[in-house]
């Protein structure tokens, strides 16, 4: 059964965190409700051509299953995949859509720039975090100042350029950076807001544990390694959603999710893989909903360590992986696209992307020319994304046909992230995503030695940076993205892309109101399940 709603989005050439203690809104169900069904990350947009207001049941328990269990709710600390569960609790300051362009339609209504290094942001009126803290411009100073201020932030490395924050007398906020700073609305739609009360009296550890936000549903209940509950937040400020409740369970197994929903025990389950969408698509009993993903899935190295601190041996190993076969073999041609660009998908022109291409015999040469066969560890995650062990292993095979020695490495995600923490990855392959669509989110998380992971450090990359920093025209700095990636990909051959993932969903036969989202960050508020 092919779902209606489905987004299918064309790439073109885009070839890449709990006992309710504070809540204080109760549940409720009624029998129907009309709302609009666009499909928004922290907001809907009116402007959406997916917009359809229809008739819909309201009410009943969705039960979804995911790959992978947050390793915390507290969004700073988390990262901003993992907001398709606690981001039902929070929302960003500002909201995007469902291909991650912003809209005015969040918690932060407009934004405007009143010299090059100001910006001034008006706020949504009368919203109250779920313990009855108000949401004001001081409650967005203190959220961001806890980003900054927390050394263990994955997403506040980006608020970096903050300055200054001034609560303004008519209730907005006016920010002040460091530098020219373009992107900063982009970037506060990954900044989660936080009600600074409570989160000062409790802590990271403790709010993770009994999350509160602004969004349209309420933490209910946490059991570790089982299932995270949410339930209808009947004050929503947009009005409540259609649901009473979602449950979100885990499985890293991607048959065992889709045998979930195949036996009616999951009404959605995420990351299905390619080759079980023919038969839920087929079935009367169940759906398929898909999107082409912003997120890329990178070969990457550490190029400060033995072996791959010696640029020939990144190269070799660059040559020696055939993404075309990845993807035709392991995603049958349709769960994923082939990808060159790192930060130039992110461009309006696109950048230049990876110039090399699959080159074994290249690969061979070169290894060849070392005498002793160079010996490497390649770590891969296993059971957080779609098909991410089967790509390991080919990788490594490739690897190997070449003429390295490979030792393989699956981790989970965050196994994953601790070793990349202490630089202890000789190459590791990860899905990045672009936490807010712009070239700057990759150039300032991951180039430079003042990056917060600085995957690629030249002294020409630094200067490059610093020229960006004070850069003032588009042109300007749409040259100095590019030369970047370039920098990057073919200079340093720091990363190699390798594609692009296909968001794939099953759903029930009796969901409706779900639009498969670019960003991996569905709309809860509009899907209902039932007749």
């Amino acid at each position: 059964m092919t779902v209606v709603r489905t987004t299918r989005v064309v790439l073109m050439g885009l070839a890449i965190v709990l006992v309710s203690a504070c809540a204080s809104t109760s549940t409720e169900t009624s029998d129907t409700t009309t709302r609009s069904t666009a499909s928004t990350s922290g907001g809907a947009d009116s402007s959406d051509s997916s917009v359809n207001t229809t008739e819909v049941s309201s009410g009943g328990v969705l039960r979804v299953v995911v790959p992978t269990e947050p390793a915390t709710m507290d969004p700073v600390r988390s990262v901003i995949s993992d907001a398709r569960v606690w981001g039902t609790v929070m929302e960003p300051l500002v909201a995007s859509d469902s291909n991650g362009a912003i809209v005015d339609t969040g918690l932060i209504t407009s934004w405007e720039r009143p010299s090059a290094t100001e910006w001034l942001f008006t706020l949504q009126e009368g919203v109250e975090f779920h313990n009855g803290e108000p949401f004001d411009a001081e409650a967005v100073k203190q959220t961001i100042n806890s980003y900054l201020a927390d050394e263990e932030t994955r997403s506040g490395s980006f608020l970096r350029v903050v300055t200054d924050m001034t609560v303004n007398a008519d209730g907005s906020l006016t920010v002040t950076t460091e530098n020219p700073y373009g992107p900063l609305p982009e970037v506060l739609a990954q900044i989660y807001a936080i009600p600074p009360r409570y989160y000062a009296d409790v802590g990271s550890e403790e709010f993770a544990q009994a999350p509160v936000g602004t969004g349209p549903f309420v933490f209910g209940s946490l059991q570790p390694g089982q299932q995270v509950s949410v339930v209808r937040n009947s004050g929503y400020w947009r009005g409540p959603p259609l649901l009473d409740e979602i449950q979100f369970t885990f499985s890293g197994d991607a048959q065992s999710r889709v045998a979930l929903l195949e036996s009616g025990a999951a009404d959605i389950a995420l990351d299905v893989p390619v080759e079980s969408v023919d038969a839920i698509d087929e079935s009367d009993a169940t759906q398929i909903a898909s999107a082409a993903s912003t997120s890329l899935m990178t070969l990457i190295f550490e190029i400060d360590s033995e072996p791959f601190n010696e640029f020939d041996l990144r190269r070799a190993a660059a040559e020696a992986v055939d993404a075309e076969i990845l993807v035709d073999t392991i995603f049958d041609g349709r769960g994923a696209s082939v990808s060159n660009y790192f930060t130039g998908d992110l461009m309006d022109p696109p950048g230049p992307g990876w110039t090399g291409s699959y080159d074994p015999d290249s690969s061979r040469t070169v290894l060849d020319g070392l005498g002793d066969a160079p010996e490497i560890t390649l770590t891969y995650t296993t059971g957080s994304y779609s098909k991410d062990t089967e790509v390991g292993e080919a990788i490594a095979g490739m690897f190997e046909a070449v003429g390295f020695v490979v030792e393989r490495n699956p981790l989970d995600v965050t196994q994953m992230l601790e070793m990349r923490s202490q630089n202890t990855l000789d190459a590791y392959i990860y899905r990045v995503v672009p936490v807010y669509p712009s070239a700057d989110v990759y150039t300032r998380y991951f180039m430079g030695t003042d990056s917060a992971v600085p995957l690629c450090a030249s002294p020409e990359i630094d200067d490059m940076k610093g020229d960006l920093a004070v850069a003032e025209d588009d042109a300007t700095v749409l040259d100095l993205y590019a030369r970047l990636e370039d920098a990057t990909l073919n200079d340093e051959v720091c990363l190699l892309p390798l594609f692009n993932p296909v968001a794939i969903y099953g759903l029930a036969a009796d969901v409706s109101g779900f639009v498969a989202p670019r960003n991996h960050l569905p709309d809860w508020t509009a899907i209902s399940v039932g007749s």
